[in-house]
């Protein structure tokens, strides 16, 4: 649920970036057009490239955190999968463990039973016949008692690489996320 909205969010905003961008690319052009036409409308052109500076940095915020939550996320995800992983294979080890003991005492439990039966109740005498019934029995079978467990799921790839869109905006993103927040 949280990969989901995570996704959702980040999905608007590469579609914020897109835009921007769009926007951002079709103001550089107008920009230059009105150069063109209007050589002494300078103080019109300055404005432009002021917003269009703001929109690029904006652009390139935009840019960074996108990547450092992409970081971020990626490093949860296997943080979890590996604590996760441990407990599967901690809970598959007790378990074996405790059907080895639980196949001990239903293999008691059925000898004993046996034995109690080769015992007449009335007179308190062993059946001899009975008796050897039980000794030549064996081992009881426990195979039923045997749990199959599922396989441990491979980790999944988490590509922390920003989409192709994001690889021609220049970032300077000064928090590297997997480093502990220190410079790249």
């Amino acid at each position: 649920m949280f990969y989901k909205r995570m996704s959702e969010f980040w999905n608007k905003k590469l579609t914020e970036f897109s835009n921007t961008k769009t926007e951002c690319d079709n103001g550089t052009a107008t920009l230059k057009t009105e150069k063109k036409k209007c050589g002494v409308s300078k103080k019109q052109a300055f404005d432009k490239k002021i917003n269009c500076s703001s929109a690029k940095h904006g652009l390139s915020m935009t840019a960074c955190n996108y990547q450092q939550e992409l970081e971020r996320v990626c490093n949860t995800y296997s943080a979890c999968w590996k604590e996760k992983t441990g407990l599967y294979k901690k809970l598959v080890s007790d378990t074996k463990k405790a059907v080895t003991a639980r196949k001990l005492n239903y293999r008691m439990m059925k000898r004993l039973d046996c034995l109690v039966g080769a015992m007449d109740s009335k007179t308190g005498k062993v059946n001899k016949a009975a008796m050897d019934k039980c000794v030549a029995k064996g081992r009881y079978k426990t195979d039923h008692l045997d749990i199959k467990y599922p396989e441990e799921p491979a980790q999944k790839p988490c590509d922390s690489k920003p989409p192709k869109e994001l690889k021609s905006v220049k970032t300077d993103c000064a928090i590297n996320v997997t480093s502990g927040g220190t410079k790249k």
